[in-house]
């Protein structure tokens, strides 16, 4: 049911009702019409939500907003359905109906991803094969000790090598839009090389945890 007022003959819905108080005119919050005796309010009140947008942030604490207007409906309903009106939310809260939040904070998990994976295929005394290591996400280092000694260290990332060639003792890099670290190292092997006459090479392979975050 809706609130009509005649108009030159012509009956016309009315979609604000106010009232003169004190030459001040002021919005009807209810009205009421006598139903068999008994009176009963014309409209009702309630608070229509709108869906969450999606987060600020994809990691780090973000946040979500979305739309909460207060609706003006016939008893019974609620929301945006049947006849319904927007009206000014303090229609609501005086109806004592508390609004909802606007805003509420998302993706609060820690930025920072941590991961390791490598397959060295050492045997029991340590040894391993520059051949025979799978690295997949692992921040690997290798050094040298005897003729020609050597150090370098390198991060893989998903399987991918992340081209960043660093020194054997860097605990930290930033490579393809990430900050990566490294923490203790998980597993180490080394390999033994006599390829060249009267020099002994020796090489250490160390594998670490590796860690990174959006830069």
């Amino acid at each position: 049911m809706a609130l009509a007022v005649n108009v030159s003959s012509s009956w016309k819905y009315v979609k604000q009702a106010y009232v003169n108080v004190n030459n001040s005119w002021k919005a009807v919050r209810h009205i009421y019409i006598n139903s068999n005796g008994t009176w009963k309010p014309l409209y009702s009140y309630s608070w229509w939500t709108g869906n969450w947008s999606n987060c600020s942030v994809s990691c780090g604490g973000g946040t979500q907003t979305r739309s909460v207007v207060c609706v003006r409906n016939h008893p019974g309903q609620t929301g945006h359905v049947g006849d319904w009106s927007d009206v000014a939310d303090t229609f609501c809260t005086s109806s004592g109906l508390a609004k909802p939040n606007v805003s509420q904070v998302c993706n609060t998990h820690s930025c920072q991803e941590c991961r390791y994976n490598v397959t060295t295929n050492a045997d029991n005394y340590g040894t391993c094969y520059d051949a025979n290591i799978v690295a997949t996400n692992v921040w690997w280092t290798i050094r040298g000790e005897g003729f020609y000694p050597y150090s370098v260290a390198g991060i893989y990332w998903d399987g991918a090598d992340q081209g960043v060639s660093l020194s054997y003792d860097a605990t930290s890099a930033t490579a393809n839009g990430y900050y990566y670290t490294r923490s203790t190292a998980k597993e180490s092997c080394g390999n033994m090389n006599t390829s060249i006459p009267g020099s002994t090479q020796y090489t250490y392979h160390n594998f670490y945890d590796v860690c990174r975050t959006p830069v």
